[in-house]
């Protein structure tokens, strides 16, 4: 949409053309405000754009070629209907006035713009300082008051140039005296005396003629203590005036004096003389400052003196070295880390990665950088992965998550992961757990290992810590007790509902003695299970002491033996029964001994040496059966012994 014409257009038209400045040569005090404002707001383009009849034209273009567009296309056209204002579009592309404009549509494919109209002291529009991005943007409040304060410098410089130029003409009428008495009124009037730039103007000789009210503020002096006193060597430090001196005289190929020659040199030659300086004030400190320097010259191109123009830049260069500090210690804590530390971008890409990569996955950055993460990922844990991406996309950080990374060799190391998102791009911290993980997983094999011993062994371990009455049982004591094992352990104050009355008065002054002396204790104890059932066990405890032998808890373990004291009390009652039997048949077999009497027959049966004497049960031998019938007895002579009672 084309912009509609000031009120005031032909009075504006008049105000440009007066300043002679259209189609004119590019300038160094321009082309410093326009990459001034592109740093400053971040921008890759800026222009000083004036707006004339039909086209608009940059006395300042930086990044980008062209010298003019036409007036119907120009963004500034619409800026200067609001001299008071900047005009600010975020997004050219959503704003109607712009979105069909062949500026957006094609090149240089305008997004953002912000423009601070140029306004005279007459109060007409000439133009604007302007920034311009290909992508949509915004300014902060201290970007966008840089922005007018640099849009009232092109303002002054412009009113420098006109007054230069006004100077320059009556310098041709007028005899040289009178044009420098006029020079330096014009000078004091139209910019010295309120500008915020430090100005001090000197004769050819370097003795100062003119210090402006910014030049005693930033300095310290008052004029009436340096004008046609010194040279402003005595704002400057020696040693750096020194290197200087060696510096131009290297570009210029010739010997340039350290004094008041080394900063007008350059200017003498028409060079661009602008470098970074560290001005002395009067109390002594330091402050950096950006200093122009120029020659003033009459109409016969004779310098009659030198102009220098500086604004002090002491924040903006502490800013830079806190930046430059910050970005070498970063860099330093990146190269440095004993953690895997990478940047990807949200399309799975690694985009930087440090050292440490190589040192725990055997493959050098290079070959990582450009690679899919994802390449490098353990199959399984592709959806993991993919999911742990898509929480941090939503979340912007992702505090704890373990994966695999592929080993050159072919292996596969545990990864656990912490991680913040920001715009596109992804920050991500790696730690090698490979090792914690293996010992954790054969800590839990010993632990399995250590329950199922006590299983069969019937034996839970268990750990009081007194200061914060924390108690830790082992499964197996869970069972013992036939209690929950996913509750947790029955504090100690309430371990007296699992033992009989009896039973807690000796465990409990046991365990009172441990604590206090040290004492150990091994005790046969009746408990009382979950269900209400009863059993035997046996609790061993013993202090534990930390480093400096002090008491802070016991430890022990507790044996059930209920089976075992069940099969003891039967062996008991069996050897009871068994004794009861033996004495009783002793009894008996004595009563008997006492009257048993033996015969001795031949093999016909006659009875011979008939003896009656006392002799064991067992030696009573009854004859065997004939198989015909009757008795048969064996040839020889054989013992027979019948018992009978008197």
């Amino acid at each position: 949409m084309t912009a509609p014409l000031p009120e005031n257009e032909p009075e504006r038209l008049a105000a440009l053309r007066s300043y002679e400045v259209l189609d004119t040569l590019p300038e160094q005090s321009f082309d410093d405000l326009t990459r001034l404002a592109a740093q400053i707001c971040g921008a890759p383009i800026a222009l000083v754009s004036l707006v004339d009849e039909d086209r608009q034209w940059f006395k300042s273009a930086f990044g980008i070629a062209a010298q003019e567009t036409p007036r119907e296309q120009a963004f500034c056209a619409h800026a200067i209907l609001q001299p008071d204002e900047l005009l600010i579009v975020p997004d050219a592309t959503a704003d109607q006035r712009f979105q069909d404009n062949p500026l957006v549509t094609g090149e240089p494919a305008i997004r953002f713009y912000a423009g601070a109209p140029l306004v005279t002291p007459s109060g007409h529009a000439l133009g604007t300082l302007c920034v311009i991005d290909r992508k949509p943007a915004k300014l902060n409040a201290e970007q966008q008051e840089s922005l007018r304060m640099l849009g009232r410098l092109a303002v002054r410089e412009l009113e420098l140039r006109r007054h230069v130029a006004w100077l320059n003409t009556e310098t041709q009428r007028h005899a040289a005296t009178a044009a420098q008495m006029r020079e330096m009124t014009a000078i004091h009037r139209a910019i010295v005396e309120d500008a915020a730039y430090a100005i001090i103007a000197t004769k050819p000789d370097g003795i100062i003629s003119s210090f402006n009210p910014a030049a005693q503020q930033m300095l310290g002096y008052r004029s009436e203590e340096v004008i046609g006193r010194v040279t402003p060597a005595i704002i400057h430090l020696p040693d750096e005036v020194v290197a200087r001196a060696a510096e131009f005289s290297q570009q210029l190929g010739e010997a340039i004096t350290p004094g008041f020659e080394v900063f007008g040199a350059k200017a003498r030659r028409n060079l661009p003389n602008e470098h970074e300086w560290t001005y002395v004030r009067k109390d002594g400190t330091h402050l950096t400052v950006l200093l122009a320097v120029t020659a003033l010259r009459d109409p016969r191109n004779q310098i009659t003196g030198f102009l220098g123009i500086a604004h002090e830049i002491t924040e903006r260069k502490r800013t830079e070295a806190a930046l430059r500090a910050k970005t070498e210690e970063l860099d330093r804590y990146f190269t440095q880390s004993p953690d895997l530390l990478c940047i990807t971008n949200t399309q799975g890409k690694f985009v930087r990665l440090n050292a440490e990569w190589e040192r725990t996955l055997g493959f050098a950055v290079e070959e990582l950088v450009g690679r899919q993460f994802l390449d490098f990922v353990h199959a399984d844990d592709h959806a993991a992965t993919l999911g742990a991406v898509a929480h941090l996309a939503a979340q912007r950080e992702l505090t704890s998550f373990v994966n695999r990374y592929r080993h050159r060799n072919g292996t596969y190391r545990w990864l656990e992961w912490r991680a913040y998102s920001a715009g596109e791009t992804i920050y991500a911290t790696a730690r090698d757990i490979t090792e914690r993980r293996q010992a954790l997983d054969a800590s839990r094999r010993r632990e399995a290992d250590l329950n199922e011993a006590q299983r069969l062994a019937c034996m839970g371990s268990w750990k009081w810590e007194t200061a914060s009455d924390t108690v830790e049982w082992t499964e197996e004591l869970f069972r013992i007790f036939r209690l929950d094992p996913s509750r947790p352990a029955v504090p100690y104050a309430e371990q007296g509902r699992l033992y009989t009355p009896e039973s807690w008065e000796q465990l409990n002054a046991a365990v009172v003695a441990a604590v206090r002396e040290g004492t150990s204790y091994t005790l046969d104890l009746e408990c009382i299970r979950a269900d209400g059932t009863r059993g035997a066990v046996v609790a061993r405890g013993e202090a534990e002491r930390n480093p400096e032998g002090r008491i802070v808890g016991l430890r022990g373990t507790l044996q059930d033996i209920t089976a075992r004291k069940h099969i003891a009390n039967e062996l008991a009652s069996a050897h009871q029964r068994t004794e009861h039997a033996l004495q009783e048949l002793s009894q008996r077999q004595n009563a008997i001994d006492q009257h048993a009497i033996v015969a001795m027959t031949d093999v016909q049966g006659r009875t011979s040496n008939s003896t009656a004497w006392t002799t064991p049960a067992w030696a009573v031998v009854a004859p065997t059966a004939s198989p015909t019938g009757g008795s048969r007895r064996r040839a020889g002579r054989r013992s027979s012994f019948s018992r009978r009672s008197s």
